[in-house]
């Protein structure tokens, strides 16, 4: 049986908590990257030709690794809808994050999301299938 969980460590309690996805025991699988940000809201199509909508709260970001084998990350988001302001909110390396300066992040780590709001990050490991949770700052 497929688990719909992850399993959470937490440096300020010592423990491990597990936490179930909440979509229940559907899959879903995005047909591509190609993404439509409209409403607010960032809408994918599915492989079974559903558009699945996933709330930004009113915010797009654009997150950039420069290409393959890079150790740099930039995070903007769209200030201005009508006169196209990006703001640069992060200009981070992978050294600055993880102490070693030999990383990638598309080699070594998988970016899952940012929380600008808490100035998080996620990755998975990619050598150990962990999920790593970083402060960006």
């Amino acid at each position: 049986m497929l688990d719909r969980g992850v399993n959470i460590y937490s440096s300020g309690t010592g423990l491990w908590s597990h936490k179930e996805t909440g979509w229940g025991n559907s899959q879903i699988h995005v047909v591509d990257t190609k993404v439509v940000f409209l409403n607010g809201m960032l809408h994918f199509l599915t492989c079974q030709f559903k558009i699945l909508a996933v709330d930004t709260e009113g915010r797009l970001y654009y997150i950039n690794t420069r290409g393959n084998g890079t150790s740099k990350l930039s995070v903007w988001i769209l200030e201005d809808y009508n006169g196209d302001e990006w703001i640069l909110k992060y200009n981070i390396s992978a050294s600055q994050l993880f102490g070693k300066k030999d990383l990638s992040f598309q080699q070594d780590y998988a970016l899952i999301a940012i929380h600008p709001e808490c100035n998080m990050i996620f990755f998975v490991w990619k050598c150990k299938e962990y999920v790593v949770v970083t402060n960006i700052i």
